[in-house]
């Protein structure tokens, strides 16, 4: 694939990233194994679970709803590419057309593209509760469903005011805890070309936002960039399963720092990590992670790229991590829309003096005029620009 390709293809990958409809083709390793690893010890995770060892039943009897229309304008949507799709999907919502959302959806899930949850959302926004209901039950029990923003999300709020969701909020809590306890992970891996373990390259690590998964956030399409810049990039799924294809962090700086190790020791017979040159990529609830667990740690990290921070806290987190004369080596680059939600930009702000008053190099960066909660749209252009600057910061 060329460059230019990849970054086209990379573009469509950071739509489906912001709009929760995450698909990908990259090597992934899963490990469904039976240790949680958010109780690995240390701190107490403000995201916790309490075990359920069997899938729950669903609450309610609802039969699955008739497939939509596959036909578009003309167009056959059972034979069309899932990711494209999906992408479509998310343009029609935001459009205001949630009946062509789901239509598009629907088919996009058909096609091995998952998104149940934006079927669900979408579904209800078309006036469909029957089939909202259903489609959150088989998100809750396959891909996921984060119950937290489930339980306040507008697209849902149909659903919120039925007195069915009595039943269904806590079943979607039951869900997370299922899943919490499953122990399952993924780890994505992207080399530059004719890499070959054993000579110590750095690492480029993302980290996904609330709810998501690492290939939606890392895939084929960044291949361009390991070669570019000779470092490998690896997506490292959120500490806390809520699904199958959906995980959150644990916002436990130690825990999710653990996270990563545990990704890059899995990756130990392909990949040999340059000790101390790791930056951390991540955004909304991964940025505001990867900044933390960078900061609190300079001898890995050379510093991170903070993409619209966010956590499920209300409250000022910083003053939990420490300086070191570390930091002063370490670089950060913070993004943020001007006009994204008050939170995000006020943990961009933050992020950046804080790592600037600890003596890092900072580059802070709020896009006048944009509001959608979404990847800067210069991501595929400023990359490289960015791992360079932190890196220059090292050297300094």
């Amino acid at each position: 694939m060329s460059a230019s390709s990849a970054r086209v293809r990379l573009g469509a990958a950071i739509l489906l990233c912001s709009l929760g409809c995450t698909s990908g083709s990259s090597p992934i390793v899963d490990h469904p194994d039976r240790a949680p690893s958010h109780q690995d010890g240390g701190g107490r995770a403000p995201i916790s679970r309490a075990a359920v060892a069997e899938k729950p039943e669903r609450p309610l009897d609802i039969p699955a709803p008739p497939a939509p229309d596959s036909i578009h304008e003309g167009r056959d949507l059972s034979k069309a590419d899932g990711d494209e799709l999906a992408s479509l999907a998310g343009r029609f919502a935001g459009e205001g057309k949630p009946g062509e959302a789901a239509q598009f959806q629907y088919w996009a899930m058909r096609a091995g593209a998952g998104g149940q949850y934006n079927l669900a959302c979408w579904t209800a926004l078309a006036g469909d509760l029957e089939g909202a209901f259903y489609w959150l039950q088989e998100a809750a029990l396959d891909d996921g469903v984060e119950e937290s923003w489930a339980g306040q999300d507008p697209d849902l709020d149909t659903l919120h005011k039925d007195p069915r969701w009595k039943q269904v909020g806590p079943f979607l809590k039951r869900c997370n805890a299922y899943w919490a306890a499953s122990g399952h992970r993924q780890t994505v891996l992207v080399l530059p070309e004719g890499y070959k373990k054993g000579t110590p390259i750095g690492v480029l690590v993302g980290l996904h936002g609330l709810g998501h998964r690492p290939d939606g956030f890392v895939d084929e399409s960044f291949q361009s960039f390991a070669d570019d810049l000779n470092m490998a990039i690896v997506g490292v799924s959120g500490t806390v399963p809520t699904g199958r294809r959906s995980f959150v962090w644990s916002e436990d700086p130690a825990s999710d720092a653990r996270q990563i190790r545990r990704a890059l020791a899995d990756l130990s017979d392909r990949l040999t990590v340059k000790p101390g040159h790791i930056i951390a990529f991540g955004f909304s609830q991964g940025a505001q992670m990867g900044f933390e667990v960078a900061f609190q740690d300079p001898d890995e990290y050379l510093g991170a790229i903070v993409m619209s921070p966010g956590t499920t806290s209300r409250f000022y987190r910083l003053n939990k991590l420490t300086p070191s004369p570390g930091n002063r080596r370490q670089g950060y680059v913070c993004v943020c829309g001007a006009e994204e939600a008050p939170g995000n930009v006020s943990f961009t702000r933050d992020a950046a003096e804080f790592a600037r008053k600890a003596g890092a190099r900072v580059e802070l960066r709020l896009d006048p005029g944009r509001s959608e909660h979404a990847f800067p749209p210069d991501f595929a252009a400023s990359l490289a620009r960015w791992v360079r600057f932190i890196e220059g910061s090292a050297s300094e």
